[in-house]
């Protein structure tokens, strides 16, 4: 069972295997069983502002929180509600967006669109999704953009634009954006740095004169502008000058604000967990302040008390529980660590590799286990099946239009080089992609259409039909 979900969902989506087949179900933290009676879906994607696509029997819809159908419409296609507009088609062949309540907000005029992410789509106005070859705005105007730290920004001649989470519309700025952060952004402007903040949209100089934009540096929340240290309380939108009180290279993190002071710890302290352990004492000696002041002077203890003693049970157990998950993962790196040490990687030629299979090669099934301990750099995958392969840990590298039938679904390729970064036509549907020296933006997110959907290939399209499944015609 894998989980898919928001921070702060309170409805979680789950993908439950059983007997060898996929189906999505939802639900509640805390709460046991799934939700909406039990129910299950071919496909779905975690909810978003209160709504949710599912798939049931090849049809689309959108749900809401209690399991209800939304608009009272189905699609051939429906993808993420992302930033309050989501892909749909009704004939599975020209694509729009439609918003939350249903209503169209960009007409149905594209071969192939994908999520909103920062206020931008990429869309196709060729053949069927073959090649995203236009960005557009939540207007549906095309426009360009330019991507800093992952987010991108629209850049409109010599302005820029963004697209801001807290309002739900696009900020304009004048000067480019060197830096994003969780509530800011760094601008460089011919006064020095700029930070903008995103709540109250405001822009102040940060730093005066010429700052070469190389020694911006962000860890945790400390913001490093050359020799001048600064915390970025993104919650209540402060910037707070921390030069000259704090030894930056001894600075690990940043704790929470109390009594007056920041908690800053340094690398030794985290490294003896002395921060951790000094925290919760300065807290657990508020607590029993609390607790003894609420007492009567009589020494009857007052319901307000008893209630605040649970409250007080409650948190220790909370600090235990993720006491013990930081231990888990400290152990889950030390295994990792030691299951890639014991790696000898045995040379391997390809007669012994691969073994021929009605006019393709495929890896010999005794073999697949003992992959990650092969040298496999050298051995050339050109016209070899790897679909449904976890290829992970390995040393292999893959040109993905040379192998069998460009299929590459349904497989795990995390940190596999690719000699070709050209993915044109490969069925990617499934599979999963992390640590690679390749850039995945048009695979983010949900899947956009069942991949089988698009096949040319007739002796793919044949074996489709003969397991019942029916794809449309381009």
């Amino acid at each position: 069972m894998e989980f898919e979900y928001e921070r702060d969902a309170e409805i979680l989506l789950a993908k439950v295997t059983r007997s060898g087949i996929e189906k999505y179900s939802y639900f509640r933290r805390d709460i046991p069983g799934f939700c909406f009676d039990n129910a299950s879906f071919d496909f779905a994607t975690p909810f978003r502002n209160g709504v949710a696509t599912v798939k049931n029997e090849g049809v689309y819809y959108a749900i809401d929180e209690s399991g209800n159908k939304l608009f009272n419409k189905k699609f051939t296609f429906l993808g993420n509600f992302g930033e309050g507009l989501a892909p749909f088609s009704d004939d599975g062949k020209n694509f729009g967006y439609i918003d939350i309540e249903g209503n169209v907000v960009i007409e149905p005029k594209f071969k192939g669109a994908l999520n909103f992410k920062d206020g931008v789509a990429r869309v196709s106005t060729t053949k069927l999704f073959k090649v995203m070859d236009y960005t557009i705005d939540l207007n549906g105007n095309i426009v360009k953009t330019q991507e800093v730290n992952g987010f991108k920004m629209i850049v409109d001649n010599d302005s820029y634009r963004f697209y801001d989470k807290y309002t739900g519309s696009y900020i304009s700025l004048t000067n480019p954006v060197v830096a994003n952060y969780e509530g800011f952004l760094l601008c460089k402007s011919s006064q020095g740095i700029e930070i903008y903040d995103k709540k109250s949209e405001k822009m102040n100089l940060l730093v005066s004169g010429d700052v070469d934009i190389d020694n911006i540096k962000c860890l945790d929340k400390l913001l490093v502008v050359g020799d001048m240290l600064f915390y970025l309380d993104s919650k209540n939108g402060k910037v707070i000058d921390l030069t000259g009180h704090v030894d930056l290279q001894q600075i690990y993190g940043i704790g929470d604000f109390f009594e007056g002071k920041y908690q800053l710890a340094s690398f030794d302290e985290f490294q003896k967990m002395e921060f951790y352990r000094k925290n919760r004492e300065i807290e657990t000696a508020r607590q029993e302040f609390l607790r003894k002041s609420s007492e009567r002077k009589d020494g009857v203890v007052s319901s307000q008390t008893i209630h605040e003693r649970i409250s007080e049970e409650r948190r220790k157990i909370d600090i235990e529980r993720a006491d013990t998950l930081e231990q888990l993962n400290a152990l889950k790196e030390k295994l990792s660590y030691l299951e890639k040490k014991g790696y000898s990687e045995v040379r391997i030629d390809s007669d012994i590799l691969f073994v021929e299979v009605d006019g393709h090669r495929e890896i010999k099934p005794e073999l697949l286990g003992d992959l990650p301990f092969l040298d496999l750099a050298a051995i050339d995958f050109s016209g070899v099946k790897v679909s449904g392969l976890d290829l992970s840990n390995t040393n292999i590298a893959i040109d993905p239009q040379t192998v069998y039938h460009k299929d590459m679904s349904n497989g795990i390729y995390d940190g596999v080089h690719f000699i070709s970064k050209n993915f044109d036509g490969v069925n990617v549907n499934n599979s999963s992609f992390e640590g690679c020296d390749v850039n995945f933006d048009e695979f983010d997110d949900t899947e956009i259409l069942d991949v089988e959907d698009f096949f040319e290939d007739e002796e793919v399209v044949e074996q489709l039909e003969d397991e019942g499944k029916r794809p449309i015609s381009l």
